[in-house]
Parts: structure tokens; C-alpha cells; sequence
């Protein structure tokens, strides 16, 4: 087992450094501590390298999102999450107090499901159930509504507040 301490010294040589570091593995002092230290130097440059090399790849390697086309949605307030129904095509976006509903296949929106909320966050569909539901912040509850009609089926409280993301699982 090697311990190694780093100390700093004084050189009263001819060397210009007025300070150099040496490294003292215990019970031993190297003969020229200016080699260990240039070996320490190499290997701290060495995996400062390794570093940046996995850095930049894991940067080069990140995706990058261009929009390709815009849907105007109706109504005002800001835009919160977004959910894609891929079964049906159907894009789900929470706009302010309503969540807007777009046909991905055709580009238009088909309907609205508003009523009752007050400030729209995430939204979640049950694949087959013609069920979703949507959080409401503002509101302390989750919307349950028919994805077919598109219309509030039930309000259920939440005891928490603010809520925010819904996720759905199958499980």
C-alpha cells in the first residue's frame, strides 16, 4: 500500500521556480522530485483529455429538434405539456385554462376540452378506454374526460397542490 502526500518546498538552487511540489511516498523521498512531479503532470493532463474527450462526445451525441411545421392553436394563456395519443394520431396541448385537441393526421384542431379548469398542466390517455385525464394546478384536482366526445366526465380532488405532470401505467 503506497500513501503519497504532496508538500510544498523551497529551492535554493539554480532552478527559476521558487516553489516545486514533491511527492513523498512514505518513508521514501525520490532522488529527483522534478521527474515525479512532470510523471504526476502528465498523468492529471492525460485524464483532464479523457475528460474533455467524453464531454465533447456526449455533446456531439445529443439530439437536436428543428420544427418542421406549426399548427395554430385557439384561445389564450400560456402552453404547458403536450401529449400524443400515437394509437389515434392525436395531439393533446394544455393551453392555458383548456386543452387543445389536433388530428396529427390532417393538421387541424378537432375539438377543445375546457370547462371547469383553471390553470391546465399535464394530460394522460388510457389506450383503449377512451378515458384521459388532465392535471389542473390551480385547481388541486385531476379532469377525467372521454376521448371520443371530449367532454369533463368527473373532477376528482387531489390533496396535494399544484398539480402538475400525469403519467399513465398500464401496470
Amino acid at each position: 500500500m503506497s500513501i503519497w502526500v504532496l508538500t510544498q518546498q523551497t529551492v535554493q538552487a539554480t532552478n527559476t521556480n521558487k516553489y516545486y511540489y514533491k511527492l513523498i511516498r512514505k518513508g521514501f523521498v525520490p532522488a529527483n522530485p522534478f521527474l515525479v512531479l512532470r510523471q504526476t503532470m502528465k498523468k492529471t493532463l492525460l485524464l483532464l483529455v479523457a475528460f474533455a474527450v467524453m464531454f465533447l462526445a456526449q455533446r456531439s451525441s445529443a439530439q437536436t429538434y428543428i420544427a418542421d411545421k406549426t399548427i395554430p392553436l385557439p384561445g389564450n394563456g400560456g402552453y404547458d405539456y403536450v401529449y400524443i395519443d400515437q394509437d389515434t394520431h392525436t395531439l393533446y396541448a394544455s393551453h392555458g385554462t383548456a386543452v387543445n385537441v389536433v388530428d396529427l393526421q390532417t393538421e387541424k384542431v378537432t375539438g377543445t376540452i375546457s370547462g371547469g379548469m383553471k390553470g391546465v398542466h399535464g394530460i394522460a390517455v388510457v389506450p383503449g378506454l377512451n378515458r384521459g385525464f388532465i392535471s389542473d394546478g390551480k385547481a388541486n384536482a385531476v379532469f377525467a374526460f372521454d376521448t371520443k366526445t371530449l367532454q369533463i366526465i368527473k373532477t376528482i380532488p387531489v390533496s396535494g397542490t399544484d398539480a402538475d405532470g400525469i403519467i399513465y401505467d398500464s401496470f
